[in-house]
């Protein structure tokens, strides 16, 4: 289907080839996409989670993968491991270990608005809960301590030992 406008209601849609934009006739606003369905049937393991927003980069995700710290159904994923629907997808984000199901695979990466519709996110609730509380109770605190020590501190803790 090529490049063709069709009026509906208020709205006027365009087809193109991957993604189904739509304007409103009046408006001189540009055209938004609207992700109608998936361009492919599988897809590299580290491009999905790029392309899905759980990693600001795909080279980040591709040494997520390599280190070994991706689970794919439970095992260990290289980068370039084809997904299906309905695989399972485990991962440390920070201090949680977050479980994702792929549900569809988008075209490109995609806005985050439209995230929800592209995977499950089967994280237990314990998990949030824990990182809740970490931001509660805020970072540890750390003696940063005066720097170097003094001659006098030097001679002191000479004495003691």
């Amino acid at each position: 289907m090529e490049n063709e406008d069709t009026e509906f209601g208020s709205l006027v849609f365009l087809f193109t080839a991957r993604v189904l934009h739509f304007r409103r006739p009046s408006s001189k606003s540009p055209v938004v996409p609207i992700f109608t369905g998936t361009m492919a049937e599988n897809l590299r393991i580290d491009k999905w989670l790029w392309s899905v927003r759980l990693f600001k980069t795909r080279s980040l995700a591709t040494e997520a993968c390599k280190g070994g710290r991706i689970k794919l159904n439970g095992d260990a994923a290289k980068p370039a491991k084809e997904l299906k629907a309905g695989d399972e997808i485990s991962f440390k984000s920070g201090p949680i270990t977050r479980t994702v199901r792929v549900k569809d695979f988008p075209p490109s990466r995609i806005a985050a608005k439209f995230v929800a519709s592209f995977y499950d996110d089967l994280t237990p609730e314990e998990e949030y809960e824990r990182l809740r509380l970490m931001k509660e109770v805020g970072p540890s605190v750390f003696y940063t301590g005066k720097g170097r020590p003094t001659k006098r501190d030097r001679r002191k803790l000479g004495d003691l030992f």
